[in-house]
């Protein structure tokens, strides 16, 4: 394991095993030196077998696996940054795949723009693979400062501004965020075309309805959170707070409109052309999504930590991790050759079968971080 690294990619993940492999596969088949860059993958207190998915992985490139008490995005991530070693930081999801040139296109960007955060476009995709037709359009573009699906910053930004902020628990909005504090320090964003990543998108299953709604109602939620942190015409246009969309939004929030395309999901989901599927899943999303803004705007806002980031103790970059009352840090200091059991501080064992390129970290107990990068 080096010292440091060009780049991380920092991957946060939670009871999605099987799609966190195929990420992980598509990040250690790199145009990329694969000594000059490291994968970062949080777990967020999973309960499936994402720990022997990583820790089982046989991948080229250096991987650090990264195990926490379940606290959510913002969280995750900023722990990520903690135990990261580049000199930037890649982010993407645990349901991406990504092409060869991937880590190339984004590292040599910024070598050719300074101070500038690296987006790409997110190609949504129904089957789990890279197709062959890989041309992008103006579907693929977003206009998101900072989405951590496809973005790199340099760690020193990230630092600097004190991470993700960590009362965002819910889903969505932290890396808008991240991205406004970003941009008020002056930072640049780029968007390059020639660094995608493709986005696995299946068809909604009839019992995802239920979820699907709760997180629309988390997104309205976080929206105004975002808009009472940061209270500009820019943030209200984009989370559809904005008086002048008060009307539209009314529109999109018909009830009549909504109940017809419920009905239409409850009788015929399965048998729904591609076309009209999607623009049902819209609708109900939308109906949720703005019912869930309405009603938390004109709540009393509920008490947040001050925005800047995580309140979590600062360290230095290289500093060493403390484990408080988990398993000790596992190094692999003894070649590839010794894969066998080590026995932590706690008597179990703690990196049985792990491929001889893993390195897993100590596991942070509530309220006892082993540090952080703020």
């Amino acid at each position: 394991m080096a010292e440091t690294y060009k780049i991380s990619v920092i991957i946060c993940t939670y009871n999605r095993a099987r799609l966190l492999e195929g990420a992980l596969k598509s990040l250690d088949y790199q145009l990329f030196n694969n000594k000059e860059y490291e994968i970062v993958v949080v777990d967020d207190g999973s309960t499936d077998d994402t720990r022997e998915v990583v820790l089982g992985s046989e991948l080229v490139v250096d991987v650090q696996y990264v195990p926490m008490n379940h606290a959510g995005r913002s969280a995750a991530r900023n722990e990520g940054i903690q135990k990261s070693r580049g000199d930037y930081i890649l982010f993407v999801d645990d349901d991406i795949l990504a092409p060869p040139e991937l880590v190339e296109a984004h590292y040599q960007a910024h070598r050719d723009h300074k101070h500038s955060v690296i987006r790409g476009p997110i190609i949504n995709v129904t089957e789990y693979r890279i197709p062959e037709d890989r041309a992008t359009t103006w579907r693929d573009y977003s206009s998101a400062f900072f989405c951590t699906c496809n973005a790199s910053v340099s760690r020193f930004a990230l630092v600097d501004i004190g991470g993700f902020d960590e009362s965002f628990v819910e889903y969505g909005f932290e890396d808008n965020e991240l991205g406004w504090r970003l941009r008020q320090r002056g930072w640049k964003s780029r968007f390059i075309m020639d660094a995608p990543v493709f986005h696995y998108k299946p068809s909604l299953k009839r019992e995802q309805i239920q979820e699907m709604m709760v997180r629309a109602q988390e997104l309205g939620r976080s929206a105004v959170s975002y808009y009472r942190k940061h209270p500009s015409w820019r943030v209200a246009l984009a989370t559809g707070l904005h008086p002048l969309l008060r009307w539209w939004n009314v529109l999109q929030s018909n009830s009549l409109l909504y109940n017809m395309c419920m009905k239409q999901w409850q009788n015929s989901s399965d048998t729904m052309g591609a076309g009209m599927r999607s623009f049902v899943e819209r609708r109900i999303f939308v109906y949720h999504y703005l019912r869930s803004l309405q009603l938390e705007a004109s709540q009393q806002p509920r008490r947040i930590a001050p925005t800047g980031g995580s309140s979590r103790a600062a360290s230095s970059r290289d500093g060493g991790v403390t484990a408080s009352s988990g398993e000790t840090s596992v190094e692999r200091t003894d070649g590839p050759g010794h894969i066998g059991p080590t026995i932590g501080e706690s008597g179990r064992i703690v990196n049985k079968n792990i491929s001889p390129n893993v390195h897993v970290q100590s596991k942070t107990p509530p309220g006892k971080g082993s540090g952080s990068a703020f």
